[in-house]
C-alpha cells in the first residue's frame, strides 16, 4: 500500500511541478476548473494514443524500431502530438475563456502535462507492482527524476510549440496553416528527443541539452505573446 501511494504521488508530481511553472507565464490566469478539465483530457488522450499505437504495433508492425529505424519514432510522435492538440482544440475552441492568443499555449501545455502524467503513472505503478521489492522505492524515485527532466518536460514543450503556432495563426488569421506547421515542428522535436534517448542510453546529457534549447525558445514565445496581450 505504501509503495503504491508513493508511486501515485511521484507519478503525478512531475506534471504538477512543470504546470505550476508554465502557468506563471499567463498574466491573465485561466479558470481552475477548465484547467483541471484540460489536464484530465490530456490523461484520457494518452490512453487513446496508447490504444492507437498498440493497434498499429499489432497489425502493420510499422512500430518495430529494429525493422523500420526512425520511422516508428516519427509515427508515434505524430500520433501523440496530433491527439494532444485535438483534445484541446475540441475542448476550448468555442470557449469564452479562450480569449487571448497565449491561451493556446497555456491549454496545450496543460493537456500535454496531463498526457505525461498518464505515462508516468503507468511506468511507476508498473514498478510498484514488481515482485522485486528491495529497491523499488529507489527505482521509482530515480524514474520520477528522469521523467521530470525528460519526457514530461518534452511533452510540455512540444505542445507549447504547437500552441505558439496556433496563437500566431489566430493573430494572422491563418490558423489552419500555422497549426499544421506547429504540429510538424512538434513531431520532429519529439522524434529527435526519442532518437537521442535511444542512441545515448548511458547518458541523459544530450537529451537535456536539447530540451534546454527548446525551453529557451518556448519561453521566448511566451514572452512574445504576453507582449501582444498587454
Amino acid at each position: 500500500m505504501a509503495i503504491t501511494l508513493f508511486a501515485l504521488v511521484l507519478g503525478i508530481l512531475p506534471s504538477f511541478a512543470w504546470l505550476f511553472l508554465f502557468l506563471k507565464e499567463d498574466i491573465h490566469p485561466e479558470p481552475k476548473k477548465l484547467l483541471a478539465l484540460t489536464f484530465l483530457m490530456g490523461l484520457i488522450a494518452a490512453l487513446f494514443a496508447l490504444f492507437i499505437e498498440y493497434g498499429l504495433a499489432k497489425t502493420v508492425k510499422i512500430l518495430d524500431i529494429e525493422s523500420y529505424g526512425v520511422l516508428p519514432l516519427l509515427i508515434m510522435a505524430a500520433i501523440e502530438e496530433v491527439i494532444k492538440f485535438l483534445c484541446v482544440f475540441m475542448l476550448i475552441k468555442n470557449s469564452s475563456h479562450f480569449d487571448e492568443p497565449i491561451d493556446a499555449m497555456i491549454y496545450l501545455v496543460t493537456a500535454a502535462l496531463g498526457f505525461a502524467a498518464f505515462e508516468n503513472l503507468a511506468i511507476v505503478l508498473n514498478l510498484a507492482f514488481s515482485p522485486y521489492h528491495d529497491l523499488i522505492f529507489n527505482q521509482i524515485a530515480a524514474t520520477t527524476i528522469f521523467r521530470f527532466i525528460g519526457a514530461t518536460l518534452l511533452h510540455g514543450l512540444c505542445s507549447a510549440a504547437v500552441g505558439y503556432w496556433w496563437a500566431m495563426g489566430i493573430l494572422r488569421h491563418q490558423a489552419r496553416k500555422f497549426i499544421f506547421n506547429g504540429l510538424i515542428i512538434a513531431t520532429l522535436l519529439h522524434t529527435f528527443f526519442n532518437y537521442l534517448i535511444l542512441s545515448f542510453k548511458d547518458t541523459i546529457i544530450y537529451p537535456i541539452i536539447f530540451l534546454s534549447i527548446i525551453a529557451f525558445f518556448v519561453f521566448l514565445n511566451f514572452d512574445q505573446l504576453r507582449r501582444k496581450n498587454l
